[in-house]
């Protein structure tokens, strides 16, 4: 399926159509294998906003304050480094919706500043694509 290699931060990935989201037993949505996916495939990109770290504590302090009022409680971000965050809200974003896992089948990893999910496994089809976002 896809490809292995980065060139000027580009990645061959997979099919958009290789993976869907849908209702998810780990928590809300999630995203699954449509298909067999081979270790070390590249899945899909992490995308969204690219911001600074100062920007994105403003955004999740006023994301906190709506989810106190019950009207939000996700938030989206890919931590790049320590100075670089992705703001993945985007709702074309699918990896957005990829779970946590302590046990992934998925790790990611930056590439000239952009984000890329790739399988650390054979994925088989119908399976949940997880990978660890660091936050535990």
């Amino acid at each position: 399926m896809g490809g292995k290699g980065a060139r000027d931060g580009e990645m061959d990935c997979l099919a958009a159509d290789a993976i869907e989201a849908r209702d998810s037993g780990i928590h809300g949505r999630g995203v699954y294998a449509r298909g067999p996916i081979a270790a070390g495939d590249v899945v899909t990109e992490y995308t969204g906003e690219l911001i600074g770290v100062e920007e994105a504590v403003r955004r999740e302090m006023s994301r906190q304050e709506r989810e106190a009022r019950g009207e939000e409680h996700c938030d989206y971000f890919y931590i790049m480094s320590d100075y670089l965050v992705i703001d993945g809200r985007d709702e074309g974003n699918v990896a957005r919706l990829i779970n946590h896992s302590c046990e992934p089948n998925c790790r990611s990893d930056v590439v000239n500043d952009r984000a890329w999910i790739i399988a650390q496994e054979a994925i088989p089809v119908g399976a949940e694509l997880t990978f660890d976002d660091g936050y535990t």
